[in-house]
């Protein structure tokens, strides 16, 4: 590091006195200004999980006849942690999606997908062989999610 300045006069100490107190009044409103942006973007970030968060639970809802919901792995601090989708299909018991069968997985992730469409929507999407996994029932409701959605009816 630098070797400490020492001042040889009344006047040098007096100046570095005030560059120091200058110094620490710009850390403090530098730290404060610090602090307002975490805040403010911890605030969009929640405000943008409980929106996806409520369109994940209706459009799961829809496609599935059953519940899903967003859960964070770290409410206390949510910029910390992950974000994990948690489904039940109709009939079943809470499940990971690494243990659906592939329909279930497909209308797992179209759902977040479509809820992340209705809070931030992307110019266009192109979706290939989304239906591979499902069967007639859910093409169908698929078909007419994708037809709300963009308003194609």
């Amino acid at each position: 590091m630098f070797p400490p300045v020492r001042p040889t006069t009344y006047s040098e100490l007096a100046e570095l006195e005030e560059r120091l107190d200058v110094l620490c009044k710009e850390r403090e409103e530098l730290l404060l200004r610090i602090e307002t942006v975490a805040t403010l973007r911890q605030e969009a970030f929640m405000e943008a999980f409980n929106a996806v968060d409520g369109h994940f639970r209706e459009i799961f809802a829809g496609l599935s006849d059953g519940e899903g919901h967003l859960q964070l792995e770290n409410p206390e601090s949510p910029l910390d942690g992950g974000l994990s989708l948690v489904a039940h299909p109709k009939g079943k018991t809470v499940r990971r999606l690494a243990s659906m069968s592939g329909g279930e997985k497909s209308l797992t992730a179209l759902s977040f997908l479509f809820a992340l469409q209705r809070f931030r929507p992307s110019p266009f999407y192109a979706l290939d062989e989304v239906d591979s996994f499902l069967d007639g029932v859910n093409v169908e409701r698929l078909a007419a999610l994708i037809a709300r959605q963009f308003d194609v009816q």
